[in-house]
């Protein structure tokens, strides 16, 4: 479910993306700040995800491209994890 969650937002996305969408810089600037605040994630959610039981049901609200939700699901096995994120323009 999850996976064809990802794929229906990448395809309204996609359908919305004008040219301007895929400027070079723009997608630099995108990438470099996605990584620096999934780093701060993981570094901030590290001690929860040790404890975790694996069986909890968790809601990333604003997961932007789902990268931090897709590493919290490494810890939940047995449990569900959701990510959602708005859509420009909507």
């Amino acid at each position: 479910m999850f996976v064809r969650l990802v794929f229906l937002m990448l395809i309204c996305v996609s359908a919305r993306a004008d040219v301007s969408y895929w400027d070079g810089d723009i997608v630099r600037a995108y990438v470099h700040n996605l990584e620096l605040q999934r780093r701060w994630a993981v570094a901030f959610l590290a001690p929860h995800l040790r404890a975790a039981r694996g069986d909890e049901r968790i809601l990333d609200i604003g997961c932007g491209d789902g990268k931090v939700t897709a590493d919290i699901a490494k810890f939940i096995l047995e449990g569900e994890v959701i990510g959602i994120d708005p859509l420009y323009g909507s």
